[in-house]
Parts: structure tokens; C-alpha cells; sequence
């Protein structure tokens, strides 16, 4: 194989076909596996299933909030493509997190043992990597944006 293949399976295929929309779909997919609640199988049927589900959901994540990015993802440079990754990552664990927060709300209505200082808990716990994935999520999304200009 030449350079020239070698750079273009690297960066098309890999990074902006398959990266871009793999990674975000991961904290996606583990909040909503936990919401249906289905048994994965063993082995590779799993690594299968975890792999076209979280692909779907990023591609999906993708299509819905970064519309214009998705139009010209091949036009994208591999700076911005890392720029783009790090923001839907960012922004795919503050969705999975405020997903996870309406939830054990729903769940807390229904049970009336959970109480504020468990709702607190959750908050502590996950909020400070929710703050710093939101920060991060503006900060690459504005060195997008003002690359784009």
C-alpha cells in the first residue's frame, strides 16, 4: 500500500466514517441499553450489536444537532474533524446524563423512599463532568465555528 491509501482509509473511512459517529454513540448507547434493559449476547455477537447500535445512534446524534457539519464532513479538515469529535463526545455525555436525571426522577415519583439527598448525590457525582463536558463542548464548537469563517 501507498501513503496516499494508507492517509485516505485513515482519515475518510476511519476518522470521519466511522469515529465521528462511533464515539458520541457510546454514552448514548449505555443509557439507553440501561432504559430497555436487554441481555447483550457473548463475544463477538455483543461487540457486534454494541458497535451498530452506537454508530446509529451518533450518526443519528449527528444528523439531528450538527446538521451543517454533516453535510460537509468530507470537506472537513482533520484538525476540525477532531474539533468535531471532542464536541458531539461532549455533548452526547450531558444528553446521556440529563437522560439518566429525568429518569431516576420518573423513578423517584414512582418510589417515594428516594429522597432529596439522593437526587444531590447523583448531582455531585456526575455534575462536575457535566460542567466540564458542556465547557468543553462550547469551546470546540466555537473553534469550529470561528474556523469556519
Amino acid at each position: 500500500m501507498n501513503k496516499e491509501k494508507i492517509t485516505y482509509i485513515t482519515e475518510q473511512i476511519l476518522m470521519k466514517n466511522f469515529l465521528l459517529n462511533f464515539v458520541p454513540g457510546l454514552p448514548l448507547y449505555f443509557e439507553f441499553s440501561s432504559l430497555i434493559d436487554f441481555s447483550s449476547f457473548e463475544g463477538i455477537a455483543s461487540l457486534i450489536i454494541l458497535i451498530t447500535i452506537s454508530w446509529t445512534l451518533g450518526l443519528c446524534f449527528e444528523i439531528l444537532l450538527f446538521d451543517n457539519y454533516y453535510k460537509t464532513k468530507v470537506q472537513l479538515s482533520n484538525e476540525n474533524s477532531h474539533y468535531l469529535l471532542i464536541a458531539k463526545f461532549s455533548l452526547a455525555i450531558c444528553f446521556a446524563f440529563i437522560i439518566e436525571l429525568i429518569l431516576f426522577m420518573i423513578d423517584s415519583v414512582d418510589n417515594s423512599l428516594v429522597n432529596e439527598k439522593a437526587i444531590t448525590r447523583i448531582l455531585l457525582k456526575k455534575g462536575m463532568i457535566v460542567v466540564l463536558a458542556a465547557l468543553s463542548w462550547y469551546h470546540f464548537k466555537s473553534k469550529l465555528n470561528s474556523e469556519a469563517k
